[in-house]
């Protein structure tokens, strides 16, 4: 991962044809690993403005690390109730 994160905080961020010669991964695994990124809370952003490259993705400057709050709900819960893992529900 820390390959594909190096290729999309690059300027001129990564293609998905770039990751997958980068990683040796199919597309969809390739896709897949860019939604787990955003899961963990990177921001994995897309431009669609370079007709002649295609589609790429990056990580805008500045935010090359993660970004700030909890990746999901569960998360925050968990967070504010000062928990790191989840609660099995009891019986009633």
């Amino acid at each position: 991962m820390a390959r594909v994160i190096g290729l999309l905080e690059r300027d001129h961020g990564a293609t998905i044809a770039e990751l997958i010669a980068a990683t040796g991964w199919l597309a969809h695994t390739t896709r897949a690993a860019l939604t787990g990124l955003r899961k963990r809370g990177y921001a994995v952003a897309i431009d669609r403005s370079d007709d002649k490259r295609g589609s790429f993705y990056r990580i805008p400057a500045g935010e090359t690390g993660l970004a700030e709050g909890p990746a999901n709900s569960e998360t925050a819960r968990r967070k504010e109730q000062g928990r790191s893992e989840p609660q099995a529900h009891q019986a009633a």
